[in-house]
């Protein structure tokens, strides 16, 4: 079973995309600050990290910061302007997926073949 974990602080957001990852049979595991990734971070070995640009009070660099950046990641964001902010980070750019169609074309766009 692949493990992912999802770092993002919308909760309508969270309630979807882990319904959708159960399903496929991922283990999900979920931050919503960089405090609470590190501590994951520290106790399971993940396969993939998806990371909300924005945070509240931090932002995906803080996550990055906080877990390194040798870590397989994904940033997304609903904001077209954040794809200048997110230049330079370790990972791939994505829009946030909205459904479960364009989740899975996300985790495709990835190569899930490394997961």
């Amino acid at each position: 079973m692949k493990k992912i974990m999802i770092v993002d602080d919308d909760p309508i957001y969270l309630d979807i995309v882990l319904r959708v990852l159960y399903e496929a049979d991922f283990r999900v595991y979920v931050a919503t600050n960089s405090l609470d990734a590190k501590k994951i971070n520290m106790q399971i070995n993940l396969d993939l990290i998806v990371v909300d640009f924005n945070l509240g009070n931090e932002n995906a660099t803080d996550v990055v910061n906080a877990l390194g950046r040798k870590q397989n990641y994904v940033f997304c964001s609903s904001y077209l302007e954040t794809e200048k902010a997110l230049f330079g980070l370790p990972g791939t750019i994505q829009f946030k997926p909205n459904n479960q169609t364009t989740l899975f074309q996300m985790l495709d766009s990835v190569n899930t073949q490394r997961l």
